[in-house]
């Protein structure tokens, strides 16, 4: 009877804080919707369909489950208040915003299916390499940025990049960055933001495993 209460308490608390949050990320997410369309003058549906989402019965389902796996949201639910381009280090981009959602929803559902593609196929060359540099995480979103860039930039000829994930040029390196600072927002992977010569690789921290478990679900399956 005594285990029994001690749960009910314990569930109780997950969900009180997961509520809590859940509204605090809302909050933030507005405040940042408004500064944003404030500032373009135009209709910001990303944002707007992350909120939503947010918003949701399944936005606190997701919340919680992250919650009861480990997983620490105060410093994204902070940081996507920040309109602000210039305080560089914190600021968080419209897409990666995004990213970190779908992060989310794949640690609540243990999928790796619910990552971008985008983000999926740095992880999966990163599984076999261990570390990868900006230009091979694009090159793990296009196949022409090897033809593009040969000529400017030294390519490791023994690394074999995939792109499960493919597109063009322009997109691979907007796409690899905002996937980057996803990775970094939640220290899933060691990211130095606006260094052209960083490497990533995966941290010890337990974001990357709940990042690399994904992976060996999806294995299993």
């Amino acid at each position: 009877m005594t285990t029994s209460n001690a749960t009910v308490k314990t569930v109780s608390k997950i969900d009180a804080q997961a509520t809590e949050m859940q509204t605090k990320l809302v909050q933030n997410l507005e405040i940042r919707l408004d500064l944003h369309e404030e500032k373009s003058g135009k209709i910001c549906t990303t944002l707007r369909a992350d909120i939503a989402k947010f918003k949701t019965d399944n936005g606190f389902a997701v919340i919680k489950a992250c919650l009861k796996k480990g997983l620490k949201l105060d410093d994204f639910i902070a940081t996507v208040a920040i309109a602000d381009t210039d305080d560089n280090d914190k600021y968080l981009a419209v897409k990666a915003i995004t990213k970190c959602r779908q992060f989310m929803q794949a640690v609540a559902q243990g999928s790796a299916s619910k990552l971008d593609g985008y983000t999926d196929s740095i992880m999966r060359n990163l599984l076999v390499h261990k570390a990868l540099t900006v230009f091979e995480c694009e090159q793990c979103l296009s196949g022409t940025m090897i033809n593009e860039h040969t000529n400017k930039m030294r390519i490791d000829e023994t690394k074999k990049i995939v792109a499960y994930k493919n597109s063009g040029a322009s997109t691979a390196t907007t796409q690899a960055s905002s996937s980057r600072m996803m990775l970094k927002m939640f220290n899933i992977c060691a990211v130095e933001k606006g260094r052209k010569d960083d490497v990533i690789s995966f941290t010890d921290e337990k974001t990357a495993l709940l990042m690399l478990d994904l992976y060996k679900l999806e294995n299993n399956a």
